[in-house]
């Protein structure tokens, strides 16, 4: 599987919550390899919205997390998964006790 997110173009430096890029696809994918279901990955698939770029790709980084949590996710219609307001307060537990570790 190729994975990598090739935005090229002005977004990449900015800072994470003003940057013009989407979630398409949140830790997981729809292929025709597995009837165009979501099935549950480590990866998620983001496109920036620059009109001049466009780029788009999958990705496990850590970044993909603040954008969710910044309400930056694409979904029914495109990836028919919605976070619950539970399941997103369980991430974010965990993603602050894995911050807090950090220090």
């Amino acid at each position: 599987m190729s994975t990598g997110f090739n935005c090229k173009c002005a977004e990449r430096a900015k800072p994470i919550g003003q940057r013009r890029w989407v979630v398409r696809q949140y830790l997981c994918n729809h292929s025709a390899f597995n009837g165009g279901h979501r099935t549950p990955s480590d990866y998620s698939s983001v496109t920036c919205l620059n009109p001049e770029c466009w780029g788009s790709g999958r990705t496990k980084a850590a970044y993909v997390h603040d954008l969710v949590f910044d309400g930056k996710c694409v979904d029914p219609g495109y990836n028919g998964f919605k976070l619950s307001a539970s399941e997103i307060e369980a991430l974010e537990n965990s993603f602050n006790a894995l911050e807090a570790s950090d220090l």
